[in-house]
């Protein structure tokens, strides 16, 4: 219980805008205490669910003053949270929150608050994509402890097809999941330099991204939203060198030129026209990279480029 309080503690902290950042510095001073909060993102036991999602909630609070290069493990822990069944029980360690100093000015400050009413937002893979989103804003070495951590990538790019293995989640929780994953998956795909190239690769190498991405675009029931981060995605994909990958899958180029090049009446909304103008900096960048692209773009039947 003890513990369970002190997360709730730090977590109404790290809510209020007039203690966050007192509360930021004291936290991440201490090592130790931000490498307690990322093993409890660990412990998958029926008994310790309340202090996992607490933990999480207190990391996505954390995740954009964080470097995890130093805390051993921290990825491994990260990446449990995209688990949607749960692995083994794994041994509560014993929780040091901090040094007194840092208890001190806890209950100085705070008493323990009402739980507040769980939200969409607080389904741990949707929580753990946000953590690894501001991380890899952040800096690049965060970028690179995510490459590294086995297997991540491909967790992350599952979310963007229709899970029918999650039998447990609603379709609001699905859009909710597919949504995260393209976000996360446009943010690493936007890193800068050579790294930046070899994380598009990482990424566009899982065998069924590009296909999903199509579906998503194909799909008549997909939001707004999920068609301008897929097109934003795919648009990051290209201008990272994968331009001939993406051309092999021609369903991409054909809703690419239906959003750029409508057949439908054409919209005023401010989404629309994002959407129209993502779509033709992508099929700009597929057509000077590949005359293959272009045969293909020429060869869509229904549009007239030249009247």
């Amino acid at each position: 219980k003890m513990q369970l309080y002190g997360l709730k503690i730090l977590h109404s902290f790290l809510k209020k805008e007039s203690l966050k950042s007192n509360a930021i510095l004291e936290l991440t001073t201490y090592t130790k205490t931000v490498t307690c909060l990322i093993d409890m993102l660990g412990w998958t036991s029926e008994q310790d669910k309340d202090i996992r999602s607490f933990a999480t909630n207190v990391m996505v609070e954390l995740a954009d003053n964080l470097r995890v290069v130093s805390i051993p493990g921290a990825m491994q822990f990260i990446a449990s949270l995209l688990d949607i069944v749960h692995g083994q029980n794994i041994k509560d360690p014993l929780l040091d929150i901090g040094s007194p100093r840092c208890w001190r000015w806890i209950t100085k400050h705070w008493s323990v608050p009402e739980e507040e009413p769980s939200t969409d937002q607080d389904l741990l893979p949707v929580q753990g994509m946000l953590i690894l989103d501001k991380l890899a804003s952040l800096d690049i070495e965060n970028c690179i402890e995510i490459s590294r951590s086995t297997g991540l990538i491909s967790k992350i790019v599952e979310f963007t097809s229709k899970r029918t293995d999650l039998t447990n989640i609603n379709e609001t929780h699905q859009t909710l999941l597919k949504c995260s994953s393209l976000k996360l998956l446009t943010r690493l795909a936007s890193t800068k330099g050579k790294f930046g190239v070899t994380m598009c690769q990482m990424i566009t190498k899982h065998p069924f991204l590009l296909s999903n991405l199509a579906e998503i675009l194909d799909n008549n029931g997909s939001s707004q939203e999920l068609r301008e981060l897929t097109a934003q995605l795919i648009r990051n994909l290209a201008m990272g060198g994968n331009v001939k990958e993406i051309g092999h899958i021609p369903m991409i180029i054909s809703r690419l030129m239906d959003a750029f090049l409508s057949r439908s009446a054409p919209s005023s909304t401010d989404t629309d026209q994002l959407l129209r103008m993502i779509a033709g900096q992508e099929l700009a960048l597929l057509a000077m990279e590949s005359a293959n692209n272009c045969l293909l773009m020429l060869a869509e039947p229904g549009y007239v480029f030249i009247k």
